[in-house]
């Protein structure tokens, strides 16, 4: 004699597994998740920054009138910015191929946040 058992429905055992892996894959995307999003704020910070250094390059390349012009120097300017936490921008004028030379070098360095991140740039002035 042969007994047929009809179940309907899931035992314990198998809802337990399916939210052991439920929660698994939650917690896996939930870390994924703060990866990607810290990840996409420091891009955004480091691409403002290289804006301002642009910008900064731009406006000091029409000073520069006559060969090595200013005489090297470097100064500290501040940032006016709400997009970059604690930012300031240094600019150096430098003669790279020697003070008889018609070209002078424009580097600009932006330092924001905390800790301290760094973008740089330069560009050389040929008159």
């Amino acid at each position: 004699m042969s007994r047929v058992v009809h179940t309907k429905g899931f035992s314990t055992v198998e809802l337990l597994i399916a939210l052991f892996v439920a929660a698994a894959f939650i917690a896996t995307g939930f870390q994924l998740f703060s990866v990607v999003m810290k990840d996409s704020n420091d891009a955004r910070l480091r691409a403002a920054a290289g804006t301002i250094v642009n910008t900064t390059i731009q406006e000091r390349m029409n000073g520069v009138n006559s060969p090595c012009s200013p005489t090297p120097s470097s100064a500290t300017i501040p940032i006016p910015t709400s997009e970059l936490p604690e930012a300031s921008a240094e600019v150096t004028y430098s003669c790279p191929y020697g003070n008889s030379s018609k070209t002078t070098r424009i580097s600009v360095v932006v330092s924001y946040g905390n800790p301290q991140e760094q973008v740089e740039g330069s560009l050389d002035v040929t008159k």
